[in-house]
């Protein structure tokens, strides 16, 4: 279950960074 929180937070660490990416542009 740990490795899935820690997939869990990896995948959403990336979606904010490609989020804030967008709002740079």
């Amino acid at each position: 279950t740990t490795l899935t929180a820690l997939e869990e937070m990896f995948q959403a660490a990336r979606a904010i960074m490609s989020w804030l990416g967008d709002c740079a542009k």
